[in-house]
């Protein structure tokens, strides 16, 4: 058994490893991976010690380097959530600085979600999307 979950650690580790040198790979997907494998890794760690191992070491990889990329990642993230946070700021918030929380108007004069058939805007429920009926009770009477 515990060398049935060895040999699995070991497939997904080599999946994750390529997963993470993938240039094509978002780095949100690659920080991802890189937990999942610590977690593993630590998973096995345990296992083995239940199953008597006291010197894990021996047959489990180091992974100081996932968790140095884990670390970078992080960081980059929470420094770019910070800096989206501080252009928010100074452009008055997530309204853009207007007044009211309006939506500015798009090239026809409209403000964004108000279509032809409906001048109220937006897809709301209520207004049975873009000026469609909500149910059976406002459809046309057809059969005249």
């Amino acid at each position: 058994m515990l060398n049935q979950l060895y040999s699995t650690l070991e497939q997904g580790l080599l999946q994750g490893y390529q997963i993470m040198s993938s240039p094509e790979m978002p780095e949100e997907i690659k920080a991802i991976e890189a937990k999942i494998m610590l977690g593993k890794v630590k998973l096995m760690e345990e296992t083995m010690k239940s199953f008597g191992f006291s010197e894990t070491e021996d047959y489990l990889p180091y992974m100081g380097v996932v968790q140095g990329m884990v670390d970078m990642i992080e960081s980059v993230n929470k420094e770019k959530a910070s800096t989206m946070k501080q252009q928010l700021a100074g452009r008055g918030g997530m309204n853009g600085g207007q007044a009211g929380g309006m939506a500015p108007a798009n090239d026809a004069g409209m403000a964004s979600g108000q279509g032809y058939g409906n001048p109220g805007g937006g897809l709301e429920a209520e207004s049975g999307g873009i000026g469609g009926p909500t149910g059976p009770d406002e459809m046309p009477d057809i059969e005249g």
